[in-house]
């Protein structure tokens, strides 16, 4: 917190709709807020579509916009034999990612939960074996529909409700793929073909690290960055810090 301005997290998209909508229906004097979330491959809620204090990631989700971005193959450089090599560990992460968050979303649509003793099932849950099998050869959204049904315990039924959703989802790294999972597959690809102190670093903070690596340069390129900057000139806010 700096003075009058703080930033802090509001909980999960719904929680923050919720938000937004209890401060348009009782105003409080002198709060000026800026809300951000991630796009989860539909935009806006319909009712919220022209609030312009309502910031949605151009990609799935923030990680995802800092892969596109170009942070996480920043970081990867640092650890990397050399600048193609990092893109190269990229790309890979990627590509392993897209079918977890294919599985996930079709699971998100038919309401059938990812989630294990309270937490989101993840990539970095999957054993150094199996991801080692599928960097080999890129599995499909089937083959890891069934690594997932076996993780968690899913009945057939559920196993076969989230596989006939399948196909509804797009094969596309922009409107699918969570940044996590694909920061989880970068950890792991760096853990094991990077060199230097990034073997000793854990999950969390490969994550703060990733986003360390935005530069205020990227924010004009980035949709978040814009309607950032274009709050700040309207409501006299700052909330961006200059590089000194």
């Amino acid at each position: 917190m700096h003075g009058t301005q703080q930033v802090f997290a509001a909980g999960n998209r719904e929680l923050v709709e919720q938000l937004m909508r209890h401060i348009r229906s009782e105003p409080i004097d002198g709060c000026d807020c800026l809300y951000l979330i991630d796009c989860d491959s539909y935009g806006k809620t319909p009712d919220l579509c022209e609030a312009a204090d309502l910031v949605v990631s151009e990609t799935c989700d923030l990680e995802s916009d800092l892969v596109r971005l170009g942070a996480a193959e920043r970081l990867a450089k640092r650890f990397a034999s050399s600048d193609s090599d990092a893109r190269g560990l990229v790309n890979r992460a990627c590509a392993l990612s897209l079918p977890l968050s294919i599985v996930r979303r079709a699971a998100f649509r038919c309401s059938v939960s990812m989630r294990r003793r309270g937490h989101q099932f993840r990539m970095a849950d999957f054993s150094d074996l199996q991801l080692s099998t599928w960097d080999e050869a890129t599995p499909t959204e089937g083959e890891v529909l069934e690594s997932v049904a076996s993780e968690l315990g899913w009945p057939a039924p559920t196993q076969e409700q989230v596989e006939n959703a399948l196909p509804q989802i797009p094969r596309d790294f922009d409107r699918t793929t969570l940044g996590k999972d694909a920061i989880d597959a970068l950890f792991w690809l760096l853990k094991r073909e990077g060199k230097g102190e990034v073997r000793g670093w854990n999950l969390a903070f490969f994550y703060k690290a990733v986003a360390g690596e935005l530069r205020l340069d990227d924010l004009d390129r980035w949709e978040v960055g814009r309607r950032f900057k274009a709050w700040e000139s309207a409501s006299g806010h700052t909330l961006m810090k200059s590089e000194s």
